[in-house]
């Protein structure tokens, strides 16, 4: 408890009763006024301000944020210039697919991978990419 001598002094003091009269008439205009109920909004632009009034720097500051997330979601999309996904497929340049076979092979070296017993895929010969290689993005044409 605070050892404030205000407080010390409160409780020395005695509470004393509320006169009579005073209660009477507190309790006489307490019930005489009935409560007051909320309006009900009865259009939907009633209903809009009754949600938005209480604060409308926060539906502001809502509203900018989501407007930044859709600009930047549509900013940072890829353009999609042409409707079939085998024109979106890109061909690695030679210095990427050097660097891709050099990673594979200390992968292999780091896992102790024989890589003369690996499987070796035959190019397709169709030059078309297989979906799972369209989704990768790492497709040559052979």
């Amino acid at each position: 408890m605070n050892s404030d001598p205000f407080e010390q002094q409160c409780r020395q003091q005695p509470f004393r009763a509320i006169p009579t009269e005073w209660r009477q008439e507190i309790l006489n205009a307490a019930g005489s006024t009935p409560p007051e109920a909320a309006p009900v909004p009865s259009s939907f632009r009633e209903w809009v301000k009754a949600l938005i009034w209480p604060a409308p720097g926060a539906w502001v500051t809502v509203g900018v944020a989501w407007g930044v997330i859709l600009f930047l979601n549509l900013m940072s999309s890829p353009e999609r210039t042409s409707a079939s996904p085998v024109a979106e497929t890109q061909v690695l340049p030679p210095i990427f697919r050097l660097a891709l076979v050099e990673q594979e092979r200390l992968r292999a070296e780091l896992l102790g991978i024989d890589r003369t017993a690996l499987p070796v895929s035959k190019p397709r010969r169709d030059g078309k990419a297989s979906p799972q290689s369209m989704r990768i993005g790492l497709t040559s044409h052979c």
